[in-house]
């Protein structure tokens, strides 16, 4: 069986296939013109990589339709040519809008239209909270994952103008911001959420804090989407602006976030997300001190206030001092400096768009700073590591997920709410959220470096997303081929139909929309750096 991109490539990508068992040592590569007739155009030798083969046709480079050979099997076609994947990314934007709550243009239809429930401190009261998205293929609208998702979407929207947008982006931010601006208190936190039991009916929020992560995100995407309508509808942006700000504040001051989150609901059922997705989820540890320079950076982005500023500096420095910078583990976080542990170990909701992705956006913003060659120099120990934990697995085996070989197995628990092991995807699990976000990153710091196996990495990345993987299956619905049936547990009920532009969160498993989210922006990243040369 052949493991490749289902859609194509660009042509100055790398292209490299997989095979299982080949019938031959060697292979061909096929191409169709107006004569409707296969003709061979390329012949090459297959290379022994552990229990695989591979096949290198980088150098097809001409555009066109094009099939693999080796024996009497074929691949199906895939193209070669410029901007390979902008239906890709035109379904994936539509995915949002199937993902709707409430809305007649979701998959559900009108639903959760009741008043839902707001609980805690001695009393209780109905909050409408109609809208938002529903985050995977249930009935969930998770504050985290469902604001990360959007802030793919509005990043794609800033950097992305294709013909047939007209007016779609707006449309989708707006429905998005209007639910999360609905997120935040009076005080300036946001609510909890769990949503349990969970149906058709009203939701339960909850009168505290919901997880550290969680305001960052929702700060991040309501300065930002200040920012995306400053010139479109000033009142609209200045609304966003001053709720990220009571949200920004609060996280300051209260001392709610100097411990890990502690769900408002005990004896969660599988499929949500408990203390032992957020055991990392607190101040002064590095994955949050890397969200929070993150969520500074959006808001100098979007009030130009210096303050904003020199605070994402002094946040980077504290997360650049928890970088591991000798032997097997450079290039790898300490959570803390007190402990040994591993940092971005907990929930990947609370940084999907922070941590190495943020760094590299930092560097590529051109921000000038006396630590901008400090950060460079993080970045690239972190990508270096990277591709030795790639080399370290055959292309295709399973999705390495570069945490340091001799970190695998003595995984961080998560005292004192949990005995078991924190559920780390490792190289046999196969993510295709961990996929997206490499491919973003290693795109970033090719545009960055120009180092040819960033770029070799960052495709290979994006390869497995669209067929290169150990179910030679597409993650993305309506485009490639032989796309997974989801799993339905937990609170995957009703289950959700086949979506086209819907992203599945690992192989095989169900709709998750901050993957969908990290996807579109890794692939804007790939039209801004693909074919970028080695620099001298």
């Amino acid at each position: 069986m052949f493991r490749y991109n289902h859609i194509g490539y660009s042509p100055s990508a790398p292209k490299v296939f997989v095979m299982d068992n080949p019938q031959e040592e060697t292979f061909s590569v096929q191409t169709i013109d107006e004569s409707v007739t296969w003709k061979e155009v390329f012949t090459g030798d297959l290379r022994k990589s552990g229990d695989l083969f591979l096949g290198d046709i980088s150098p097809i480079t001409a555009p066109g339709d094009y099939r693999i050979c080796c024996g009497e099997e074929k691949s199906y076609n895939f193209v070669v040519k410029k901007e390979p994947y902008a239906l890709l990314e035109r379904l994936i934007t539509t995915f949002y809008t199937w993902q709707r709550c409430g809305s007649p243009k979701g998959w559900a239809g009108v639903c959760h239209q009741k008043m839902d429930h707001l609980r805690g401190k001695g009393t209780e009261k109905e909050l409408d909270m109609r809208g938002g998205y529903h985050q995977s293929g249930d009935l969930r609208c998770w504050n985290d994952g469902c604001s990360s998702a959007l802030y793919g979407y509005l990043r794609y929207a800033e950097e992305s103008s294709p013909v047939w947008e007209d007016g779609i982006f707006e449309e989708e931010l707006r429905w998005g911001l209007d639910y999360f601006r609905k997120t935040v208190s009076p005080e300036g936190y946001i609510y909890d959420c769990q949503f349990v039991p969970l149906g058709w009916g009203a939701r339960d929020y909850y009168d505290t804090p919901g997880p550290l992560s969680v305001h960052y995100n929702i700060c991040r995407l309501l300065a930002r989407g200040a920012r995306y309508f400053r010139e479109k509808d000033p009142v609209y942006a200045g609304e966003k602006l001053f709720l990220a700000e009571r949200v920004w504040r609060y996280v300051q001051t209260s001392s709610a976030f100097d411990t890990p989150y502690v769900p408002s609901v005990k004896d969660l059922p599988r499929g949500t997300q408990g203390a032992r997705f957020y055991w990392q989820n607190r101040k002064n540890c590095t994955g949050m001190d890397c969200a929070s320079a993150a969520a500074a950076w959006d808001l100098f982005l979007a009030t130009g206030r210096e303050e904003y500023f020199r605070r994402t500096v002094e946040d980077m420095d504290k997360v650049l001092a928890h970088q591991i910078t000798k032997g097997e583990a450079c290039g790898l976080f300490r959570d803390r400096m007190d402990n040994e542990k591993l940092a971005f170990h907990d929930c990947s909701y609370g940084h999907n768009h922070s941590g190495m992705v943020f760094l590299a956006d930092l560097i590529l913003s051109g921000q000038d700073s006396p630590r901008k060659e400090a950060w460079k120099e993080a970045l690239e120990r972190y990508c270096d590591m990277i591709v030795r934990e790639f080399s370290l697995f055959p292309l295709s085996s399973g999705m390495p997920v570069p945490y340091g070989k001799n970190f695998l197995n003595d995984m961080p628990k998560a005292p004192p709410f949990t005995d078991s092991p924190i559920p780390l995807v490792h190289h046999r699990n196969p993510s295709t959220s961990r996929a997206a976000s490499l491919a973003l990153i290693l795109a970033s710091a090719n545009g960055i470096f120009g180092k040819k196996e960033y770029a070799f990495y960052a495709q290979h990345c994006l390869d497995f997303l669209l067929g290169c993987n150990p179910l030679a299956a597409s993650a993305v619905t309506g485009v490639g081929f032989r796309h997974p049936i989801h799993n339905v547990y937990g609170q995957f009920f009703p289950s959700t139909p086949q979506i086209p532009g819907g992203v599945i969160h690992y192989l095989p498993g169900e709709y998750d929309l901050p993957v969908a989210g990290l996807f579109l922006r890794a692939l804007t990243k790939f039209r801004s750096t693909a074919g970028t040369e080695e620099k001298k």
